[in-house]
């Protein structure tokens, strides 16, 4: 049996403390009924600045949350905001989640040599836990690079993935980096694997097409940004840690000759499958046409890639050297290792990055290209932001300060000496922009807000040592 579900921690309504004041040492364990730890301990470091974090699938009945909190420490409170409980199907023995182990037997291992050249791109692809009203799932997409090259963590997946999603669902989603194979062969157990993950994103933008017979009357894409604003860099630093890649992409309506698509199918190991004739120009279900390319896979050394459940919102890579782009994503098909002949769908990046509507939330392009370069391809990067999110971090930021907060007008932005201010930048919760007046100094902004509604909002201020985000409420 598997039980999980969003982990809500409070702050007490009297209190004013930051993140690393209000956790101090404290950590959560989940144990069985015989004291055996189930899931990976929660430090401070896996608190998010909305508070919710996932528990995941844990196997047992009975299960106990245990929270430790050392002397010295401020008394926490825990809210348990809901509980998913699986009672068959779910592939899962013990301390080991649905997933792994279940693909289909012809799937291929993506460290064999069929992936020798795409060792960088494996890297930016990620198993997504996904939390819906009621269920949970897998799907997989991939991190995506920008035209202003700051490692933003957006990634990319697919529309039908998210399907009623809320936005309390989307802060339990979990997204699992290098969850492969060392080799070819397949491991006799999953071992460390699956303990690289970030939890949690904020939704950006889709192409909004699921109709009410279930067809894709668009391309199906699903562009998310992992963590939420006010916690980039903690985001940020954690894929870097885990040697994350921002995948390059391809917005020009050009079939490709040759690639891969790289995959967890069933929410398994990374896997990969190759195409060696040119991708077709189709519409999935006759609605609109042109949305997708539609591909067959090849035979390989090591077996037949194909796809699967969990294989949805995977990237489709063309092949240019050593820097493949993305050029769709996986909406569905019929594929699978008895019918390897059949073909499947990937939402073309040409249709999703401006095509599904007018508005921003509804392209890549605005996202993409957020300064209006111009640009159609890009290729991508290991550390597209040379590290500008490493200077600032957490136990740091109160280099900064910021008053008064909430404010209904005026705000000042002020660093210490050592730090120099170049720059602020005011969003709402969709990312969008704000038109603000503001003045500067070396180290202090003075920002008039009056003009924006009420509401909750993110402060991007730039520094020679980095970046910080911080939470602004206008009242």
């Amino acid at each position: 049996m598997i039980s999980s579900g969003p982990l809500t921690i409070i702050q007490p309504a009297s209190s004013v403390w930051t993140t690393k004041d209000m956790y101090d040492n404290s950590y959560i364990n989940v144990l069985n009924s015989k004291g055996e730890k189930v899931h990976l301990t929660y430090t401070s470091d896996d608190v998010l600045d909305h508070g919710q974090q996932n528990l995941s699938l844990c196997e047992g009945d009975n299960l106990m949350l245990e929270l430790v909190e050392p002397s010295g420490s401020r008394s926490s409170v825990l809210e348990m905001d809901q509980i998913m409980y699986a009672y068959r199907g779910t592939g899962f023995t013990k301390n080991k989640e649905k997933g792994f182990g279940t693909s289909e037997s012809c799937q291929v291992n993506v460290n064999c040599s069929e992936g020798n050249d795409w060792q960088d791109e494996k890297r930016g692809v990620a198993r997504i836990l996904v939390v819906i009203p009621g269920a949970q799932g897998w799907c997989t997409g991939s991190l995506v690079n920008n035209t202003r090259l700051d490692c933003t963590p957006y990634l990319l997946t697919a529309m039908h993935c998210a399907e009623d999603v809320t936005t309390s669902n989307l802060n339990s989603w979990r997204f699992y980096f290098n969850y492969e194979a060392t080799g070819c062969s397949n491991p006799s157990s999953e071992g460390l694997l699956g303990t690289k993950y970030t939890t949690g994103c904020v939704k950006i933008a889709a192409s909004e097409d699921i109709s009410s017979s279930g067809n894709l009357t668009k391309s199906d894409f699903y562009l998310i940004h992992l963590g939420s604003f006010g916690s980039s860099y903690q985001t940020v630093n954690r894929l870097k840690s885990y040697n994350a890649y921002w995948n390059g992409w391809d917005a020009n309506n050009t079939a490709s000759p040759r690639g891969v698509g790289i995959h967890h199918p069933d929410g398994d190991l990374k896997k990969i499958s190759h195409y060696t004739a040119t991708v077709s120009s189709v519409s999935y279900g006759g609605v609109n046409p042109n949305t997708h390319w539609m591909t067959t896979w090849v035979s390989t050394t090591n077996g037949f890639g194909v796809t699967e459940p969990g294989s949805s919102g995977s990237p489709l890579f063309n092949f240019n050297g050593g820097n493949s782009r993305i050029v769709g994503t996986l909406s569905g098909g019929s594929s699978t290792c008895n019918f390897s002949d059949k073909t499947d769908l990937y939402g073309k990046m040409s249709y999703h990055w401006a095509s599904a509507g007018s508005s921003s939330s509804l392209q890549l392009k605005p996202w993409l290209d957020p300064e209006s370069t111009g640009l159609t391809t890009i290729d991508g990067s290991s550390d597209p932001c040379l590290g500008q999110w490493l200077a600032l971090d957490k136990n740091n930021v109160d280099v900064v300060s910021i008053f008064p907060n909430p404010t209904s007008d005026k705000l000042t932005v002020e660093l210490t000496d050592n730090v120099l201010l170049t720059d602020v930048v005011l969003i709402d919760l969709t990312g969008k922009e704000m038109d603000v007046e503001f003045s500067k100094s070396t180290n202090k902004i003075e920002l008039n807000i009056s003009n924006v509604s009420k509401g909750l909002y993110q402060l991007i201020i730039h520094t020679n040592q980095g970046k910080i985000v911080k939470n602004i409420l206008k009242n």
